[in-house]
């Protein structure tokens, strides 16, 4: 199976990540996002998250720059007030959140390679 190119695989990463944006939209009493598994915490209400484009076209960091914006608008009004950040971290510790073009091992379990994935290493907090 040939690999899919970069633009598919990132509008397929875009496209998930908007579907874990929604999962983490939090009702009007809810504090802070889902987090994607049991394994971390998740992000604190009013946190700042920044954006790394790593790899990125220039057409891919603009399809990015326009979902960053809408997802800032919301959270503005969803009551998590997570902002998405283009600056430079704060700390070394400060929530990241990097976009990568690169090659997907295969799924041990479907045998299938997939369109996009989380790696959690490398800085990177591992959170949606």
């Amino acid at each position: 199976m040939a690999a899919k190119p970069p633009s598919s695989r990132l509008r397929v990463l875009l496209l998930w990540c908007a579907v874990a944006f929604v999962a983490c939209a939090p009702s009007s009493h809810a504090q802070s996002c889902t987090p994607l598994g049991s394994n971390g915490p998740a992000w604190p209400r009013n946190s700042t998250v920044y954006i790394d484009l790593g790899n990125l076209n220039t057409e891919q960091q603009r399809q990015v720059r326009v979902a960053i914006q809408s997802w800032n608008h919301e959270n503005q009004s969803n009551g998590s007030y997570v902002t998405f950040s283009f600056d430079p971290p704060l700390t070394p510790t400060s929530f990241r959140l990097s976009f990568q073009l690169g090659q997907n091992p295969v799924n041990p379990q479907t045998g299938q390679i997939p369109p996009a994935q989380i790696d959690k290493t490398g800085g990177i907090d591992g959170q949606i």
